[in-house]
């Protein structure tokens, strides 16, 4: 959650699937990012393009879409992370008292439990979820997995991936439309065995823009074109919001969250009239984003999953790094409450 660059744009990351749920979502993303990227498992690649055709191939012919496949940028370092990451909280008694009867299990990609990256490590993390009855044989490239655990790990892997892209230069922007995988990360960072100095804050809900379903994709590019830049600001701010103020103390926090609130509804305001003059419908989409940042010292495995770019190879070192954890969620009005 640091300042923007020049050279360096924002994708936003789109988890917990390899496919958005609606065309529409895709549209509203656009808007506050530079592009947007997908985890796509090799056996899947053709499931964007033969699902959603109207907006995938024009994405793709404007550079607007990248796809992250799993099997060629995950390695044995991210399979390590996410089993030391995970690994506490099974052993804890965090999930005791989940739904373990046969409708609480869905299919889980073994791609996405960073399988490709070191199968002697995913494997054993395999078998603690078993034997903690939250995970069942599968086949080769999927197996049943409990659901709150499962969107718990889709949340861990958007973390390491963005952490991991960062030092390449790609600034990954976790961001989804299903609530519970909002829910899934709030809890995570709560979790007793996660060492989070800093606090959980949460940026509410501003109705920002109307729904682009109807709207031509070259109608949607022109309005980007125009007025881009500000959802992008937007964006940026609500990410800052969430950074500056889970490094507060509970005072300073208080004391801060009411002007800085108020800046954020000044800015939603403006898109919302931007929008509404555009499309002549009222605003119906909105936005917030959840997360935590705290320092992360030597010793600390969260820490070394979470500090962003080069940041991440120094947590064995005296001094300590920045980390955090965060994602967007976008939905429409009628779903809010």
């Amino acid at each position: 959650m640091s300042e923007p660059d020049s050279q360096t744009k924002d994708f936003a990351f789109y988890y917990p699937g390899h496919l958005w749920r609606s065309s529409d979502w895709v549209k509203t993303m656009l808007l506050y990012f530079d592009s947007l990227a997908l985890l796509v498992p090799n056996h899947e690649h053709n499931d964007l393009e033969r699902r959603f055709p109207e907006i995938a191939i024009p994405l793709m012919e404007q550079g607007l879409l990248q796809t992250i496949v799993p099997e060629e940028q995950v390695d044995a370092t991210a399979t390590q992370q996410l089993a030391d990451a995970l690994l506490p909280i099974i052993d804890s008694d965090a999930l005791d008292d989940l739904d373990r009867s046969e409708s609480a299990f869905s299919s889980f990609s073994r791609s996405r439990l960073v399988f490709a990256g070191d199968e002697e490590i995913a494997h054993p993390l395999h078998g603690a979820l078993k034997a903690r009855g939250l995970a069942q044989d599968g086949g080769e490239f999927s197996f049943p997995l409990q659901e709150q655990v499962r969107a718990l790990v889709l949340t861990l892997v958007a973390q390491i991936l963005r952490t991991r892209a960062s030092g390449e230069g790609l600034r990954l922007q976790p961001a989804t439309d299903q609530p519970e995988m909002i829910a899934s990360l709030v809890e995570l960072l709560e979790l007793r065995s996660v060492p989070t100095a800093g606090h959980v804050v949460t940026a509410d809900f501003q109705e920002i823009g109307v729904d682009l379903g109807p709207v031509p994709f070259d109608e949607v590019l022109d309005f980007r074109r125009q007025f881009g830049a500000l959802h992008r600001d937007y964006a940026h701010e609500v990410r800052l919001f969430v950074h500056d103020l889970s490094m507060m103390d509970a005072d300073l926090r208080r004391m801060e969250m009411a002007g800085r609130r108020e800046k954020l509804r000044d800015l939603a305001t403006d898109l919302r009239q931007h929008a509404t003059q555009a499309w002549k419908r009222p605003a119906t989409v909105g936005l917030s984003l959840a997360g935590a940042v705290w320092t992360a010292w030597s010793g600390d495995p969260w820490g070394a999953l979470l500090a962003t770019g080069a940041a991440a190879t120094s947590i064995g070192a005296a001094e300590p790094s920045p980390a955090g954890a965060y994602s967007y969620l976008f939905r429409a009005a009628r779903q809010f409450g």
